[in-house]
């Protein structure tokens, strides 16, 4: 299973499981991962799941779509990239680890 931990330092204060093909990032309340941060655009992220036809295997892509402030992963601004266990993705004043358990990962459509 996907997931992004928001953390604060190396403590985990919020989980947010990535169960769907599209997970919309950002300050409106209608995104999936709503916060609540001046530093963050209204729409400014997606993460997108995507399986391999050939291998079962998921990759997750993050996107910043963009926003005012950009997007940084591990310290360096980026427009895409694809998520790695462990890596730090910064929105805004927030921060969180991308985690992967290794199990099967199972998305909805939306």
């Amino acid at each position: 299973m996907f997931k992004l931990l928001h953390t604060i330092g190396d403590v985990t204060t919020d989980e947010f499981l990535l169960d769907k093909s599209q997970i919309n990032i950002g300050r409106g309340e209608d995104n999936d991962i709503s916060l609540d941060d001046p530093l963050v655009s209204n729409r400014h992220a997606v993460v997108t799941i995507t399986a391999s036809t050939y291998t079962g295997a998921s990759s997750v892509t993050l996107q910043d779509l963009n926003s005012t402030n950009g997007t940084r992963v591990n310290g360096k601004s980026t427009h895409q990239i694809q998520l790695k266990q462990g890596d730090l993705v910064q929105i805004g004043r927030s921060v969180f680890r991308f985690h992967d358990d290794g199990r099967p990962q199972t998305t909805s459509q939306n």
